[in-house]
This record gives structure tokens, sequence and C-alpha cells, in this order.
């Protein structure tokens, strides 16, 4: 039986939610610290510092005219508040597989992390009536993305393009999370990576895939008939051409986002996600501060 993308999307909100609150325990940002944050820079203190954080050589050095010491903490990356674009393809090729369970999770994870930072956010959705969600918080994105779904917003082509004239408008300095699948054209992704290199932006991409996307469902080579989840097209040809076909396209694509410097993350279904948990955290760590992981 064909699972409800409304209820994949629900739970896969509702775990994400579980296995944040276990990785990013604590209200204040100095104690996501435990993720593995560097200190880049020293403040004066201001009410509500961890104390911990406070430098004491360097505020020993800082005394006042009245003879009162300077407090001077260290600043840590994660203080520094950014704003992250959070990209979500809802296209009909979302609906093949775990792939639909996959981005909400990994959307959902990553906007717990940035709402423990107290980054900003904005969503914006690909498909079929695509929309933009400008500075909302990041804590909301998921029930966004899942009100979304139910509603029966999952369908339509997710064209790349439709997101470079959004991203013009952010400026130089602007982090990009996209989170799809391989059905895009390589030129499209090597467009959008290179945008973004251009505008001096940053960019991670987390893609969703099946198992049964990349790998033959049975032995032997049978005449096998494949309809596009978008198009609705009809492919038909023998199981290993179609195959090979298949893993050459994503070499391109996956090869096209990552040409330029922007990240590249892939999860293959449900338990690779949850797995993978932590790569994803560090995937959205190393976005905002301008690092890169495969």
């Amino acid at each position: 039986m064909k699972a409800d993308p409304c209820r994949e999307a629900v739970m896969a909100a509702r775990v994400a939610r579980a296995d944040a609150n276990s990785m990013f325990y604590g209200a204040s940002r100095a104690r996501v610290k435990g993720i593995g944050l560097e200190y880049v820079d020293f403040r004066e203190y201001s009410f509500g510092d961890d104390v911990r954080h406070v430098d004491w050589r360097l505020s020993a050095r800082m005394i006042k005219p009245d003879g009162e010491m300077r407090l001077i903490v260290k600043e840590y990356e994660a203080e520094r508040r950014v704003h992250v674009v959070f990209a979500a393809d809802l296209s009909g090729s979302m609906l093949f597989g775990s792939k639909l369970w996959v981005l909400v999770y990994s959307a959902s994870l990553a906007s717990h992390l940035a709402s423990r930072l107290e980054d900003e956010a904005t969503l914006i959705t690909l498909g079929r009536g695509s929309r933009v969600f400008w500075r909302v918080q990041p804590g909301l994105i998921p029930r966004i993305l899942y009100t979304l779904i139910c509603k029966g917003g999952v369908g339509g082509d997710s064209r790349l393009g439709d997101l470079l004239s959004l991203l013009r408008r952010l400026g130089a300095g602007s982090r990009l999370m996209l989170l799809t699948d391989y059905d895009h054209r390589p030129g499209e992704a090597y467009m959008l990576a290179k945008t973004l290199r251009l505008m001096g932006a940053r960019g991670q991409a987390i893609i969703a895939s099946d198992r049964a996307e990349v790998e033959p469902p049975v032995d032997g080579n049978p005449l096998l008939a494949f309809r596009s989840m978008e198009g609705g097209g009809i492919v038909l040809g023998r199981m290993d051409e179609l195959y090979s076909e298949i893993r050459r396209h994503v070499r391109s694509v996956r090869a096209a986002f990552a040409s330029k410097g922007m990240g590249v993350l892939e999860l293959r279904g449900r338990e690779a996600a949850v797995r993978g948990k932590a790569r994803i955290a560090g995937a959205y760590l190393a976005l905002r501060s301008g690092l890169r992981i495969r």
C-alpha cells in the first residue's frame, strides 16, 4: 500500500524533534558547544553570558579607571547569528519511496539546531505552488512543511532556476541549505553552485534518495518501464541499461553541485538519515561557518 505523504511528514518531524532534543541539550547557545564549536573572537561580558566563557587572563588586563575589572568573554562561532535559507523540494519526484520522509526529517533536525543557535531562517518550497516564507522562526519550519504536504502541496516540477532569482535578493554572505533529490539537470545544478560562488554565498545540498532508485530491485536483466513522478512520461529499457544511466545521472548531478564548493550530503533512506543525524547537524554548522562537508 502506498504511504500517506501527510502521515510520513508528520512522523518524520516528530522523530527529528526527539532526536534534536537528545543531541542539542540546553537552552543557551553556549551549550551547543558540545557539538564541537570553536571561539573566534572576544567581546565584553553581557548580562546572561555563561561565566565559564570568561577569559580571566585577558580580563585582568582590562582594568577600568575606577579599578573595576572589565570581563571579557570568548565569542563562539555559534553565537554569531546568521540567516539561512532552507529550500525544500516538494516536487512530484519526492513522493518516491522514503525521500519525502528523509527531506522533512533533515529539514526539521537542521531547523531545530538553527533555533537553538537563534539563527534567522527563510523557507522556500519548490514544486507545484512554490512559496516563500521570509524571515520565519526556524522552529516553525517543520510545521510549515508538513502542513503544506498534508494540504496536497507535493507535486509538479522543481526548477533550480526559480531558486536563483530569489537568492539574488539575499546578496553576499547568504547561506542556502537545499533539501532535494537527484531529479535535476546537471546544468541547472552547476549554475546554482556557480551563482552561489559568484555571490559570495554558501551552499549545502542534502540529497534524499531511495535504494530502489539506484540499485536494481531484482536479479537478471528484465525489461522495465519507469514512469516519471513529475512529468508522467514512460521510459522502457533493459534493467542494466536503465540503472547504468541512472547511476551516471546521479554522479553528474552530485559533481555539478560540488563543482563550485557546495557541500553535498546524500541520505539514502530513513535508517541512513537517522544514523546520519550528527552529519546533518555537522552539515548545518559547516554551512553557517563557511566550511564544506561531503
